[in-house]
Parts: C-alpha cells; sequence; structure tokens
C-alpha cells in the first residue's frame, strides 16, 4: 500500500478523523502563538501609553525577537521621530517583565494601504 503524504496545508486532509476543539485548543504549539499575540497587543497599548502624541498611530509592534522588538512605521520620517526617543522608550519598557530582555529597536517602514 503506498502512503500519501498532505503537503498543502491550505488544503484539508480529509482521511484524519475529526479533532475536538477542546484537543485543538490544548496544542503547545497553538498556545505559544496566542501567548506570542497577546504579549504583541500588551505591547502596542504599551507603544499607545509611552509615546509621544505625535507618534501615535504611526508605530506598531510587529514582533518581538529575543533583545529587541520589531517596529513598523508608516513613513521613513516616523522613523526619525522613534529614534529621536529610543532610548528613553527601551527603559520604560524594561521595567516590564516580558520586555526586560530588550535592547533596541527594528525599525521597518511599511507604508500603510489606502
Amino acid at each position: 500500500m503506498k502512503t500519501q503524504y498532505h503537503l498543502n496545508p491550505l488544503e484539508p486532509n480529509l482521511q484524519q478523523d475529526p479533532q475536538p476543539i477542546s484537543k485543538l485548543l490544548c496544542n503547545q504549539t497553538l498556545q505559544a502563538l496566542v501567548h506570542k499575540a497577546q504579549q504583541m497587543i500588551e505591547v502596542n497599548e504599551l507603544l499607545n501609553e509611552l509615546l509621544p502624541s505625535q507618534l501615535l498611530g504611526h508605530v506598531r509592534c510587529m514582533n518581538i525577537d529575543a533583545d529587541h522588538l520589531v517596529i513598523s512605521v508608516d513613513s521613513a520620517a516616523w522613523v526619525t521621530r522613534l529614534r529621536c526617543c529610543e532610548v528613553a522608550l527601551i527603559a520604560k519598557l524594561n521595567i516590564y517583565p516580558f520586555l526586560k530582555n530588550v535592547q533596541s529597536l527594528k525599525i521597518k517602514v511599511r507604508p500603510k494601504n489606502g
């Protein structure tokens, strides 16, 4: 009998039995993903509290990675403004236990659509 491999993650594998939602939600990978998403939401809320008002709506956390935050801004002009307050922002973020290792920002320009 030949083994069939399911290679396309976008197509359902109809040979597997359906799984109860409770089992899927107990998956450690899914839990880690949900935890990371919750942390990013919290970082974005913190950024809204800690950043100068002119930066609000232009800065967003994209990832928390080891010793730096990956931040997106919607134009290069906001990179300069964010760099001006980077040291003070990192010091304020380091107060929070899950951000205590952040030492730098990686800033990427991602223009808003529309």
